[in-house]
C-alpha cells in the first residue's frame, strides 16, 4: 500500500458514532474533516492530520497540498 499511489491509497470512513463530525467548513481556514481536526487546512496552506473521527490511514502529521477540490452533496427527496 502506497499513499502516493491513487490505486493503492487507503480510504477511511468515520469511526462509529462520529458521523455527525465528518466535515465542516470554517470561513477563515477552509474545509475541516473530523471533530478533533482530523484533517484541517491552516491559513498558510499547510495541512495537519490527527486521528479522532477517522481511522488512521497513514497520513503524515503535517503536509502541504498543491491543489484540492471540495464538492457539495445535496440531499434529494427523490430516490431512484
Amino acid at each position: 500500500i502506497d499513499r502516493n499511489e491513487f490505486q493503492t491509497a487507503k480510504v477511511s470512513y468515520p469511526i462509529e458514532g462520529n458521523h455527525k463530525y465528518s466535515i465542516c467548513c470554517v470561513p477563515d481556514h477552509g474545509p475541516r474533516f473530523g471533530v478533533g481536526l482530523d484533517l484541517v487546512c491552516h491559513d498558510n496552506g499547510n495541512w495537519a492530520s490527527n486521528s479522532y473521527t477517522y481511522s488512521k490511514i497513514d497520513i503524515p502529521p503535517m503536509f502541504t497540498v498543491n491543489d484540492y477540490e471540495v464538492y457539495r452533496v445535496n440531499r434529494s427527496e427523490y430516490y431512484y
